[in-house]
């Protein structure tokens, strides 16, 4: 699943470009829907990330998607 990761993954993977690139600021993209974006969100701020964009899957279906409309699906 896009934008879906292991906890421990997204921390070290955020620890890591921090670690080479430390003056950049990291936003980290997630889904919720494998219910643990509170903590991946947590370990990816604990690592550095400090822009944050999420998604919730219930509020938006499949209506954000332009593929979709194209195919007559809404």
């Amino acid at each position: 699943m896009a934008g879906v990761g292991d906890i421990k993954r997204i921390g070290s993977l955020v620890d890591a470009i921090k670690q080479k690139y430390p003056e950049l600021v990291m936003q980290y993209h997630r889904h919720i829907t494998d219910g643990l974006a509170m903590p991946a969100l947590l370990s990816a701020a604990q690592a550095g990330a400090r822009i944050f964009d999420v998604q919730e899957d219930s509020l938006c279906a499949l209506r954000t998607f332009a593929h979709t409309e194209r195919a007559g699906l809404f």
